[in-house]
């Protein structure tokens, strides 16, 4: 189960004899039907909270999925004040399907490299200056293809958030327009880029692309991305294959059939498979992207998206200096997004806040090589774990020029709607805000990296 469920009050839950496990709102008759312990364990349970009792009966993982499949409401979390990030993925999980909330939260293997892209920002010290006025500031900064952002905030491209909030993507997008922070539409959303640009026609936005076999296919996610005010093309390039994402494997997790990729499913790239199925209604991830995907995803692929488009092209999934180099050596790329698709291919892999000042220090020489030939520098941003203003100060100390914000935005979302994405932003940039005053900076160019220490030692940066 993974649809959108009415909120019931306590008053309906007593009137209409239901039962309370969790957040959820199950049909009490028709669990006493199937309930081991018979209709007189359950009729004691009709119309009240039988959460502890449900624990402490230690049910199987089969009675969780007849409860979720008997589910028929559910009980609004209760409403507290956020404050922090971390407060809004409190409530934001609260309001998430358990179904939505794993497949969201979930990582390669074990997930430690989902951890560690959050505690790693932690590694690096902030070096305050003083005797700076700082009564004014200016979070402002340019951005590709001519925009400028409020913040140097990004929506991160995620997939399917019509299962987070019935309003999905578009409501990211008024959330990113009205604090003027840019949003990243995945090729995978839930809602078409063009819906989405509809819905926030004033607001900055790039359009993430998965090259899919299928030139024609990709071809025309391209020339609809320009055609909609799109200002960038963002290349995912470390998703040749699906990484392990064993806690979805091992609950069986497959995405529910009425949540489709809007994009692909649209108008004229709308796509069999040899089999004459629907390609978007293959709930099996894993199957679709070996499938339907690129796993040619190199340079020459560049070169063809960059003969498709005349849109500044950021190639996203880059971790190791070598690889930024290879990018920034073609005269087309314009950005390199620092990520590591936010723990969810290669378990282990280097995290993006400890990666970022290695590749800024290589890009920093390509960018010198790239000015003698009259060619524009290549912009850096970086992806993961961003969870404070201050984790943002320190991503702009080692060299990026903005980051993109996945997870807390999709909890923001879950929570709000449009205003949950807009209160997401609002806190990072008051954070951010507060932060450059206490260190000196008046605006995002007085941010350097004398601001930042490694704990590890000064060698690292």
């Amino acid at each position: 189960m993974d649809r959108q469920m009415p909120e019931l009050s306590m008053d309906e839950v007593r009137a209409k004899r239901l039962m309370i496990i969790g957040n959820s709102v199950v049909d009490a008759e028709k669990f006493a039907a199937v309930h081991p312990g018979g209709k007189s364990l359950i009729d004691g349970l009709l119309g009240s909270d039988a959460t502890e009792a449900y624990r402490r009966a230690n049910h199987s993982p089969k009675a969780d999925k007849i409860v979720e499949k008997l589910t028929v409401g559910k009980i609004p979390p209760k409403a507290t004040p956020v404050f922090t990030i971390a407060d809004i993925v409190v409530q934001g999980m609260a309001r998430l399907t358990k179904s939505s909330a794993l497949y969201y939260g979930a990582g390669a293997e074990g997930g430690e490299s989902v951890q560690e892209a959050v505690s790693s920002w932690s590694r690096y010290w902030l070096v305050p200056e003083v005797l700076v006025d700082v009564s004014s500031t200016d979070t402002s900064c340019p951005m590709l293809g001519g925009g400028r952002l409020a913040a140097p905030l990004l929506a991160a491209p995620t997939a399917l958030l019509k299962m987070a909030h019935d309003e999905g993507e578009a409501a990211v997008a008024r959330g990113c327009q009205r604090t003027g922070t840019g949003n990243c539409l995945s090729t995978t959303a839930s809602m078409s880029l063009e819906e989405v640009a509809s819905a926030a026609p004033d607001g900055y936005r790039w359009f993430q692309l998965y090259a899919y076999r299928d030139k024609a296919l990709t071809a025309n996610l391209l020339r609809r991305a320009a055609g909609n005010g799109y200002s960038a093309i963002c290349v995912t390039v470390d998703l040749p294959v699906l990484g392990n994402r064993t806690s979805l494997e091992r609950e069986g997790f497959s995405v529910p059939s009425q949540f489709k990729m809007a994009n692909i499913s649209s108008g004229s790239d709308a796509r069999k498979d040899a089999g004459g199925r629907d390609p978007v209604a293959i709930t099996d991830r894993k199957a679709y992207v070996s499938k339907m995907y690129d796993q040619n995803l190199t340079t020459d692929l560049l070169a063809w998206v960059a003969k498709q488009t005349s849109l500044p092209i950021v190639v996203k999934g880059v971790l190791s200096a070598a690889s930024a180099v290879k990018a920034a050596g073609l005269p087309f790329v314009r950005g390199i997004v620092v990520s590591n698709h936010g723990g969810r291919q290669l378990n282990g892999a280097i995290p993006p806040a400890v990666a970022l000042p290695r590749i800024a220090r290589a890009l920093a020489a390509c960018n010198e090589a790239r000015a003698a030939r009259g060619l524009a520098p290549v912009e850096l941003f970086v992806d993961g774990g961003i969870r404070k203003g201050s984790d943002v100060f320190k991503a702009i100390a080692l060299g990026a020029k903005a980051v993109l914000v996945g997870r807390p935005v999709i909890y923001g979302l879950a929570y709000g709607g449009a205003e949950g994405v807009e209160k997401t932003f609002s806190i990072l940039k008051s954070e951010l805000v507060n932060c450059m005053q206490l260190c000196g900076a008046r605006t995002l160019a007085d941010i350097s990296p004398d601001m930042v220490a490694d704990r590890e030692g000064p060698s690292r940066l």
